[in-house]
C-alpha cells in the first residue's frame, strides 16, 4: 500500500483516490460473490464505469492451446457469446498486452488497422482507442481484459483494481473448470458403463453419437462410416437432429474435415468454420444445420480374428465422429481428450460386440446342425426343426414378444430361437426304429416317443449357454387343460415359450407328409387348431400363426416345395 500512497502524493487528485477507493470497495463487495457468471459479469461491469468504456470483452486463457477465450462480454447488445471469436497470443493487442505485463492504451486507432486485424466484432463499430490489462494469479497470466474506447484514468490505480478482481476471478474459474472436469468425469465414466453393458453394434454407435453432445456442451454430433464401395463417407447417425437423420447425406474421400481426420487418423479442431477451406459446406446446404465449430475425430475399431492357431488384432479406421458448435466457447485440447476417450471406448464395444456376434453366429451354426442331425434320424421331419424355429419366431413377433430391446427383449428372443430349434433334441435318445415306424405306434413305443422331452431338458440342462430353451423343450407337448406330457401341467404353468412352440410344431406337423399320412391342407389345419384352442393349445398363439401366415410371413413346407420351381406369392 506504500506504492499506492506515493502515487496518490504526486500524481494523482483527490477526485481521483477518492473514486479509486469507491471502486475498491465495491470490488470487495463484488469478491464476495459465490456464483462465478455474476463475479464475471459485475467485475467487467465495475472496470467499464470506471473507465467510462463503451463495451468491454472478458477472455480466459485455456490452459492447453494458450488461446484467449471470451467468457463475459458487455455493451454488444443481444449478441451471443458463440459468435465472438478467440483471441490468438500472436494477435497484436494480446501478444502486447501480455509482453507488457501491464495495462496498454492504444490511444489513437485511426492511424493504423494492425491493432484491429482480427477484433472487428469486439471494437462493435467505430473505435477510436483501447485498453486492454493482464489478469494475473501471482506470477502467472490467466485472461485479459479489453475495454473499447475508454476515458483517461490513472492505469496504475486501474491496474490494482484490475488484480484485486483478477484474484477473485482466478478462484471463480478454477473452481469451474474443476467442477466441469468432475461432471464430465462422472458423465463418461456413466456413460462408458452403459456402453460396456451393450453388445449391439448399432446401439453402441448411436449410444456414442447421442450423448456426445452433452458431455462437450455442444449443439449436435454425427457419425459418418465410410463406404466399402467407393470410401466415400456416408452419415450413419447424427444426435436428436432430423433434419440430418431423415437425409442421405454423403461426403467423397477425402473431403471435408471429417475427411481430412479419416484419411490422417488426427483429430481436428476448427472453432471458425467460415475460415477453413476444408469444410464441406454441402452438408450444411443440404441440411439447413449452420456449423460454426467443428471437432472431429476418428473412429478406429479392432478386428480380432478367431478360430485360428494364432489369433491376430488389426486395427482399422471405419469411419469419424464429429462434435458441432461448442456452446460456451471454443473447442479445447481437454475437449479432444474427452471426445477421444469415448471414441476409444466405443472402439472397445465394437470390438466385443463383434467377437460376440462371431459367437453367437458359431453358436447358431452349431445348433442348427444339430437339429438337421435330429431330423435325419427320421427322414420324415427334413427340415422340421427349422420350420417350427420360423414359425414360433414369426408367431412371438405377431404377439408382441420379441418387441422389447432391452434384455428382456433379448432373453425372450434367445428362448424361443433355442427352444424351438432343439424341441425335439431329446429324440437322440429314442431308437431310430420307432422314429422311422411307418406304421402306428404301440403304446410301448408311444411311452418312449413321450420320454423326448425329458430327455431333451437333461441334455441342456449340461450346457448353461442354452439353458434358456429348456421350457420350451420340457412343455412343448403340454396341454392347457392338463391332457399332455409329459407332466400334465396346465394353464398358466406352460410357459408362453412353450405355447408357441407347441403351436408351430402342431402346424409344420398336420401341413407336413407323415409316414401313415399326406399333408393336409392348411385351412384344414387352421380348422382343426381353433377347435383344439384354449383346450390344447393357446388360443392366441393359433390367431397369431393364422395372421402370421396371412401376411406371407409363413410357409409351410409344401409352399416352400413349390418355391423352389416358382416365387413365393402371400396367401390370400
Amino acid at each position: 500500500m506504500s506504492d499506492v500512497r506515493r502515487a496518490w502524493s504526486k500524481d494523482l487528485s483527490q477526485a481521483e483516490i477518492a473514486e479509486f477507493l469507491a471502486n475498491s470497495e465495491r470490488a470487495n463487495q463484488i469478491a464476495a460473490q459465490h456464483d462465478s457468471y455474476t463475479l464475471r459479469q459485475f467485475s467487467l461491469k465495475l472496470l467499464m464505469e470506471y473507465t467510462g468504456a463503451r463495451s468491454g470483452v472478458l477472455f480466459f486463457s485455456d490452459r492447453y492451446s494458450g488461446q484467449l477465450i471470451p467468457k463475459t462480454i458487455r455493451g454488444y447488445g443481444e449478441q451471443d457469446l458463440r459468435q465472438f471469436p478467440v483471441l490468438y497470443p500472436d494477435q497484436q493487442i494480446a501478444r502486447k498486452t501480455l509482453e507488457k505485463q501491464q495495462p496498454l492504451h492504444v490511444k489513437d486507432l485511426t492511424s493504423t488497422s494492425d491493432w484491429l486485424a482480427g477484433l472487428e466484432i469486439f471494437t462493435n463499430g467505430v473505435t477510436e482507442s483501447l485498453l486492454a490489462a493482464p489478469l494475473f494469479a501471482g506470477n502467472t497470466t490467466f485472461g485479459m481484459v479489453l475495454l473499447v474506447n475508454p476515458q483517461p484514468v490513472p492505469e496504475f490505480l486501474f491496474q490494482l483494481l484490475t488484480n484485486r478482481l483478477a484474484t477473485e476471478l482466478e478462484r471463480a474459474a478454477r473452481m469451474d473448470a474443476q467442477q466441469t472436469r468432475v461432471n464430465r468425469l462422472n458423465a463418461l465414466i456413466a456413460v462408458l458403463g452403459q456402453l460396456g453393458a451393450n453388445l449391439d453394434r448399432g446401439q453402441i454407435l448411436r449410444m456414442v453419437i447421442n450423448y456426445a453432445p452433452v458431455l462437450l456442451n455442444a449443439e449436435a454430433s454425427s457419425l459418418f462410416l465410410i463406404d466399402p464401395d467407393n470410401e466415400d463417407l456416408f452419415l450413419y447417425h447424427a444426435s436428436n437432429n432430423q433434419t440430418l437423420n431423415g437425409s442421405e447425406i454423403r461426403i467423397p474421400a477425402g473431403k471435408g474435415i471429417v475427411g481430412e481426420v479419416v484419411k490422417t487418423g488426427q483429430a481436428i479442431i476448427v472453432n471458425n468454420v467460415k475460415k477453413d477451406q476444408r469444410h464441406f459446406t454441402e452438408v450444411d446446404e443440404n441440411t439447413g444445420f449452420v456449423t460454426r465449430s467443428i471437432l472431429a475425430v476418428p473412429l478406429t475399431t479392432r478386428v480380432i480374428t478367431l478360430g485360428s492357431e494364432r489369433r491376430s488384432t488389426t486395427v482399422r479406421t471405419i469411419g469419424g465422429m464429429e462434435v458441432l458448435n461448442k456452446l460456451d466457447g471454443p473447442f479445447t485440447e481437454e475437449d479432444v481428450q474427452l471426445f477421444r476417450s469415448l471414441a476409444n471406448q466405443a472402439a472397445t464395444g465394437l470390438a466385443i460386440a463383434d467377437i460376440h456376434d462371431d459367437a453367437e453366429k458359431l453358436l447358431e451354426g452349431v445348433l442348427e446342425a444339430l437339429a438337421a442331425a435330429i431330423d435325419a434320424k427320421d427322414p420324415y421331419t427334413q427340415d422340421h426343426s427349422k420350420r417350427v424355429r420360423d414359425f414360433s419366431m414369426e408367431i412371438a413377433r405377431e404377439l408382441g414378444y420379441l418387441d422389447q430391446l432391452d434384455n428382456q427383449g433379448i432373453d425372450h428372443y434367445r428362448q424361443i430361437w433355442i427352444g424351438s430349434l432343439l424341441h425335439d433334441i431329446g429324440k437322440i435318445g429314442i431308437p431310430d426304429i420307432i422314429l422311422g415306424k411307418e406304421g402306428r405306434l404301440t403304446p410301448q413305443e408311444y411311452l418312449q416317443i413321450k420320454q423326448h422331452p425329458i430327455i431333451g431338458r437333461h441334455i441342456l440342462e449340461q450346457v448353461p449357454q442354452l439353458r434358456d430353451g429348456l421350457a420350451a423343450i420340457a412343455q412343448h407337448h403340454e396341454h392347457l387343460d392338463g391332457s399332455g406330457y409329459p407332466f400334465q401341467l396346465m394353464d398358466d404353468q406352460i410357459s408362453l415359450t412353450a405355447r408357441i412352440v407347441a403351436v408351430a410344431d402342431v402346424f409344420d406337423a398336420m401341413t407336413s407328409d407323415r409316414p401313415y399320412r399326406h399333408a393336409l391342407p392348411v385351412q384344414e389345419v387352421f380348422e382343426y387348431m381353433r377347435e383344439v384352442a384354449d383346450k390344447h393349445l393357446d388360443g392366441e398363439c393359433v390367431e397369431a400363426l393364422i395372421r402370421a401366415y396371412r401376411a406371407g410371413r409363413i410357409h409351410s413346407q409344401k409352399m416352400r416345395e413349390l418355391a423352389q420351381t416358382r416365387p413365393l406369392r402371400s396367401p390370400s
